[in-house]
């Protein structure tokens, strides 16, 4: 990174998202890199070998992995002779049935609908950009995208899940469904995809088409 911004053209320079330091952006690194700040160290662009075979392949495994989690029993609980299955959006409208409106909603939300709507979003914009498909702008799309990450809690999810289990499995005997290991998986394909793509990869693919280069997020 270099940190002289003067007669630079606007498009070459980004800001760190932490000290708001202007950088000039060295187009020369290829492959796997993460350029940080020069003032504070904080990441601000990474760029990865292949990136946009790296987001297809991913985010149509992450989509078939959550569609797999969300259509099938996601635990099954035994006790006293007594069996029950339950899954995610079974989950939700349980939750909304108890009592407890606003847990359904969020656990809905943030589980399944951002996730998949976040993918579906980014997999647009990298076919697009791949293919050279369109006409239209992609600058709201990218904007919509680099929103929605934050709110997607798949991570945090599994984790509140295998708390919970340490606790229930001493109630009743508990077998873990096919929804269980593909929403395992599913993490772990999204949290790659995350760390792979960044506010910069997405503003530059939504400027990918001509008539909207000059423009930013």
């Amino acid at each position: 990174m270099n940190t002289n911004t003067q007669n630079r053209d606007l498009s070459e320079l980004i800001a760190c998202q932490e000290c708001d330091l202007l950088m000039a952006l060295d187009r020369s690194v290829e492959g796997d890199h993460v350029s940080c700040c020069a003032r504070c160290g904080h990441p601000v662009r990474r760029t990865s070998a292949n990136i946009l075979e790296w987001t297809i392949s991913l985010s149509v495994t992450a989509l078939v992995l959550l569609l797999v989690a969300m259509s099938n029993p996601f635990l099954e609980f035994s006790s006293a002779g007594r069996a029950r299955g339950i899954s995610l959006p079974l989950a939700a409208i349980e939750m909304f049935r108890q009592g407890f409106p606003a847990l359904a909603l969020l656990v809905f939300c943030f589980v399944m609908f951002v996730p998949l709507v976040y993918l579906l979003c980014l997999l647009v914009m990298a076919l697009r950009t791949k293919f050279n498909l369109g006409t239209s702008p992609t600058i709201g799309l990218g904007k919509f995208v680099s929103k929605l990450l934050p709110w997607s809690m798949a991570e945090v999810f599994i984790i509140g899940v295998l708390v919970a289990l340490i606790k229930i499995v001493a109630l009743a005997d508990i077998i873990l469904g096919v929804s269980f290991w593909a929403y395992i998986m599913f993490t772990v394909c999204f949290l790659k995809l995350s760390s792979v793509i960044d506010n910069h990869t997405l503003w530059q693919w939504a400027g990918a088409i001509p008539q909207n280069k000059s423009s930013g997020l």
